[in-house]
C-alpha cells in the first residue's frame, strides 16, 4: 500500500510540474498567466495545508485543521483560497486528486487570458 500510495503522490507532482512547465512557454508578458493551488489535507497527522504558487515562489500557505477535527472549516478555508484567485480574473483549467493512508492530496490549476 505505502508503493501506490507513493507512486500515486510522484505521479501527481510530476505532472503538476510538467503542466507548470508547459504552460510557461505561452507567458509573454510579466505577469504570469498560471497559478496551482495545491491542498494537502490529513485524516491524524498535522502538517494539513494549501499551497500556493504562480511557478516562481510560494506565494500563500494556508494551515488546514486534520480532518477529523473539523473537516468542514478546511472547505471553507480551500473555497475561498479558490474564489480569491478566481476573482483576480483567472480561470480553473485543471484539477485533480490522489490519496494514501491518511492524507489527500488535490491540486487546482488556474489560467489568465
Amino acid at each position: 500500500m505505502k508503493k501506490t500510495t507513493l507512486i500515486s503522490t510522484l505521479s501527481i507532482a510530476l505532472l503538476t510540474g510538467i503542466a507548470i512547465v508547459f504552460m510557461s512557454f505561452t507567458s509573454s508578458t510579466k505577469e504570469n498567466k498560471i497559478i496551482v493551488v495545491r491542498t494537502f489535507e490529513t485524516i491524524n497527522a498535522p502538517g494539513a495545508n494549501i499551497s500556493i504558487t504562480d511557478g516562481i515562489e510560494i506565494s500563500q500557505k494556508v494551515p488546514l485543521d486534520i480532518l477529523r477535527k473539523n473537516g468542514d472549516d478546511n472547505i471553507l478555508k480551500i473555497a475561498t483560497a479558490l474564489n480569491d484567485i478566481k476573482s483576480k480574473g483567472y480561470t480553473l483549467v485543471s484539477s485533480n486528486s490522489s490519496g494514501g493512508d491518511g492524507f489527500i492530496i488535490t491540486n487546482y490549476v488556474f489560467e489568465k487570458e
